[in-house]
């Protein structure tokens, strides 16, 4: 793969500002130049909306994306200046510098209509931060590139359809902050060159590929789509969507098919996560790398250990040590810190104060951040901070619709506060987002039925709760065999619940009350334990 020294980027650069494309126009030359020179000397994740505004263009901090639109705007121009300078004045240019749609990282290639007679001397090609080297959110965490969904027919009346899927799933896979995400690609390019998995991969230095086809039968439409591993070449996932065109509108289309896509892949339990987690986590490192972290935290939030929760916190320490201002580990950490009181391992609320202060400096990074949000809705929902926690919980939910495992945080949150058939929703949704999903999503559909009387429906998500070594899964079905009247398995589960938390008669309420917030949700908790005979079972340790 061709690399370029940073000199001959910022060379290219030059030529670029200084040509009539740029010239007169402040905004797009200090666009370009920032994200350019960005990329190449700091961490290329920082390069967000917020500090684009901030930072090159003069905005003040209280900057938001969400209802401010100029960065997408303004990008948009940078990129049309781009191609109009490399069909003209730039076209024997050596270097290609672009802005992929769906993201603000930019990308640099060799100028494929450069000439022998172009009038630059041919330049060494140095080691040094290449095409997407430079630009790793994370040096090892998940990159991906997109090829254009590919329409097989003659009709082209519905390729506005391909068009406008690959365009939502580029945007909704740059959502998740830890992703690297190249593209659309220009699939005739690729076909031209002959390339594979193999060598896209090589040639952008990216892990995965995303690709597809479409293909229209009368009022039948079936989309397929498959993930494939560019490091082997292997196929990791693949699914076929089928529609009535008739019935549904392209945008109900657009909507559901890249939900489903979306978080198949990218959810926090995703193909390409787990594919990675199996990888990284097997080996044993001193020195932890920034996705690491980020996966170790994952790892907790499926396994819901003590164990887990320190290996994650130290591994997320040493990040924020490294880099102060790593957005994603900053909020990362602030949820873990929250945890042992939430979770109910300590009754010490000190670690809600430090999650607050992680939080907030998240969002002053970037306000944009998912997981930002969650950590400031589960210190509200600890706090009793109703409202704000239901704004933050709307504010996550739509900076990423399509993340299984947020959406399943909203819907605990929910039906806690007592908005049973919201909650409930969000949770099914998160089910069939990403089958992988952890067990403890199986409490929220539990505390659903619960809540509503619905014993026998409230078991079977209880049994499937299936996390043993965290002490709500023996709780919750020592609760409801309770108030089912099966004694014997009542008593099981207690005696399970009591081995876990030994001094669970003097503190179980103060911990029920943390999980389910409300007074009368936490009274019909006990009721059941008390049914379970929990008084009368003997203390473990």
């Amino acid at each position: 793969m061709t690399t370029f020294s940073t000199e001959s980027v910022l060379a290219q650069l030059a030529r670029i500002l200084t040509s009539p494309d740029f010239v007169g126009r402040d905004k797009l030359g200090r666009f370009l130049g920032y994200v350019v020179e960005k990329a190449l000397t700091d961490h290329p994740y920082k390069i967000k909306q917020h500090s684009i505004a901030v930072e090159a263009l003069g905005y003040g901090p209280e900057f938001n994306p969400s209802t401010n639109p100029s960065i997408r705007i303004l990008a948009q121009r940078v990129r049309r200046a781009l191609e109009r300078y490399y069909a003209d004045g730039g076209a024997a240019d050596p270097i290609r510098i672009e802005i992929p749609k769906g993201s603000y990282v930019p990308v640099y290639s060799k100028n494929p209509d450069i000439t022998r007679n172009s009038g630059f001397a041919s330049e060494p090609m140095i080691p040094g931060p290449s095409i997407i080297q430079a630009q790793d959110a994370l040096p090892d965490g998940p990159s991906i590139a997109i090829l254009p969904l590919e329409f097989l027919g003659k009709d082209s009346e519905h390729t506005y359809i391909t068009d406008g899927i690959t365009e939502e799933i580029v945007i909704a896979l740059t959502r998740f902050p830890e992703f690297l995400v190249i593209g659309p690609l220009d699939r005739d390019t690729i076909r031209h060159r002959h390339s594979g998995p193999r060598e896209i991969g090589r040639e952008y230095q990216v892990r995965f590929l995303l690709d597809g086809t479409v293909r229209l039968r009368g009022e039948s439409l079936r989309i397929s789509a498959k993930l494939t591993d560019t490091r082997s070449g292997h196929q990791l996932w693949g699914d076929v969507y089928d529609y009535d065109i008739a019935i549904a509108t392209v945008g109900q289309l657009e909507d559901e098919i890249v939900s489903q896509v979306v978080a198949r892949i990218a959810d926090n339990f995703g193909v390409i996560p787990r594919t990675l987690a199996k990888e990284k986590l097997s080996h044993q490192d001193e020195s932890l790398s920034d996705y690491k972290a980020v996966l170790l935290f994952h790892h907790h939030v499926r396994t819901v250990t003590e164990k887990s929760l320190t290996e994650a916190v130290a591994a997320l320490e040493q990040v924020v040590q490294r880099d102060p201002d790593h957005d994603l580990a900053l909020a990362l950490l602030g949820d873990l810190v929250a945890s042992p009181y939430w979770l109910g391992y300590t009754d010490d609320q000190s670690g809600l104060d430090r999650a607050i202060s992680l939080a907030k400096k998240a969002l002053a990074l970037n306000p944009d951040l998912q997981p930002a949000h969650t950590t400031m809705a589960i210190v509200c929902y600890l706090t009793f901070q109703a409202a704000q926690c239901l704004a933050e919980i709307d504010k996550a939910l739509y900076l990423n619709p399509n993340n299984a495992n947020y959406i399943a945080n909203s819907a605990l949150f929910l039906v806690g506060l007592g908005e049973h058939e919201r909650g409930y929703s969000l949770i099914k949704k998160a089910m069939r987002l990403n089958p992988h999903h952890p067990g403890w999503y199986h409490y929220v559909a539990f505390t659903y039925h619960y809540f509503r009387g619905e014993y026998e429906a409230a078991l079977v998500e209880a049994k499937a709760f299936n996390t043993p070594a965290y002490f709500w899964d023996p709780l919750i079905r020592a609760a409801v065999m309770g108030q089912l009247g099966n004694q014997a398995e009542a008593k099981k589960a207690s005696s399970e619940l009591l081995a876990l938390v030994p001094d669970f008669r003097r503190r179980g309420r103060s911990v029920i009350q943390r999980m389910v917030y409300r007074d009368d949700h936490m009274e019909m908790i006990w009721d059941g334990l008390m049914k379970a005979g929990i008084s009368g079972v003997a203390t473990a340790g």
